[in-house]
């Protein structure tokens, strides 16, 4: 019988997941004011 409650969203490694690309995009977001366009891009695409 399947886990009818079960929701990824409350996995740990979900949760350290969001978190870490919370960081990335803030990083993204200051290369792009340092004119580092390309490697934002790059950033962000991954």
């Amino acid at each position: 019988m399947r886990n009818r409650n079960f929701r990824f969203e409350n996995l740990e490694i979900w949760q350290i997941a969001i978190e870490i690309t919370d960081e990335l995009f803030l990083i993204s977001d200051f290369l792009e004011s340092q004119k580092l366009y390309r490697f934002t891009d790059q950033l962000r695409g991954a």
